[in-house]
């Protein structure tokens, strides 16, 4: 029987090989597939560990972002705040002290200006991750404190500007600038508070988003 088995291998030596290369040929071949989708696999995971990373990275800086920016419009302030600010020879002591008044929000945003530089920069990335709508709630948050420095220069002005106005409708006038610009950089009432709500609908908005990424419940 052996021999038999000897003289039927020796006779059909190349079907067997033929045999032997497709086996070792669909053995590569399904090695291959293996390899490829545990390096999908991993990729994706990969990927998808970065996104989650960056999202709570995010809404972390932003439920910070929050806390900072009510308390650069606190208006309390305490001795010394605002003297940073490099006076000008010619200006006068009722000068001197109303510009340094003003200047309390803009030395308190630079008390913390990585943080929203952190944020600016950041922002490129998170579109490229997520897409453009993606970024509103960062504009949105990035506008508010916008807005909270550009009252904070105009109304160290406008204060001189009311100092010296000596007419009735003048002063009128300059009032409501200033009333204007001050709800702006203090905060108040949250019902009628812009600068608070616009604030707090970026944080929404992102935390609900961020929530679809990170995986939990809003």
């Amino acid at each position: 029987m052996w021999q038999g088995i000897v003289n039927w291998t020796i006779g059909n030596s190349a079907f067997l090989q033929s045999v032997c290369e497709v086996v070792v040929a669909l053995v590569a071949l399904f090695t291959v597939g293996f390899a490829w989708h545990g390096l999908s696999t991993w990729k994706r995971e990969f990927l998808g560990r970065k996104k989650i990373e960056l999202a709570e990275d995010v809404l972390c800086w932003f439920y910070e972002a929050a806390d900072v920016i009510e308390a650069i419009r606190s208006p309390l302030s305490s001795e010394g705040e605002g003297c940073t600010r490099q006076a000008r020879d010619s200006e006068s002591p009722e000068e001197e002290a109303i510009y340094n008044q003003a200047y309390i929000t803009i030395e308190r945003y630079n008390s913390r200006i990585e943080l929203f530089s952190k944020l600016r920069s950041v922002r490129y990335r998170f579109k490229a991750r997520f897409g453009r709508d993606s970024t509103k709630p960062i504009d949105a948050l990035l506008d508010a404190v916008r807005r909270v420095r550009v009252s904070a220069h105009s109304l160290a002005r406008l204060w001189l500007q009311l100092g010296k106005a000596k007419d009735k409708d003048r002063r009128e006038s300059l009032e409501k600038k200033v009333e204007k610009h001050e709800v702006v950089i203090y905060f108040g009432e949250d019902e009628h508070d812009e600068i608070a709500l616009q604030v707090q609908k970026a944080v929404l908005d992102m935390e609900a988003f961020c929530r679809t990424v990170i995986g939990g419940k809003s």
